[in-house]
């Protein structure tokens, strides 16, 4: 078994991630590093904090917090890399221009979604 990384390690992991990424996630403060799996606090760029695996941010999954992310990206994270395909409604969200990798929670914009019996349906996003 190999040695476990620390705090003062994955700090510099995240400033590395962060130039990449142009973003700004920290640790919260007072918060020790336990494990790649195991989800801790960090604060995103927009100062919100959420809970999350290093490995999803060390390996440029999750580039913000649920609130800053985008549709795409929040539905892929949580769901999985087939999220758009199976339930993103292409023929109407392009009709409006609606693009999933550009909307946020803070869009507030009407999106519409797919059900498994393909069935459309709307939500604000």
């Amino acid at each position: 078994m190999g040695v476990r990384k620390t705090t003062k390690q994955y700090k510099l992991e995240l400033e590395e991630v962060n130039k990449i990424n142009n973003t700004n996630i920290k640790l919260k403060e007072g918060i020790e590093y336990e494990g790649a799996l195991t989800k801790i606090w960090h604060i995103c760029s927009c100062g919100k904090d959420w809970f999350s695996t290093p490995s999803s941010i060390i390996s440029l999954k999750s580039k913000s917090c649920g609130l800053c992310c985008s549709f795409a990206e929040k539905g892929i994270n949580d769901l999985g890399e087939n999220f758009l395909e199976e339930y993103w409604d292409y023929k109407t969200n392009n009709e409006l221009g609606i693009d999933p990798w550009k909307i946020t929670k803070q869009s507030n914009k009407k999106v519409y979604k797919v059900s498994s019996e393909r069935i459309s349906w709307e939500l604000w996003y």
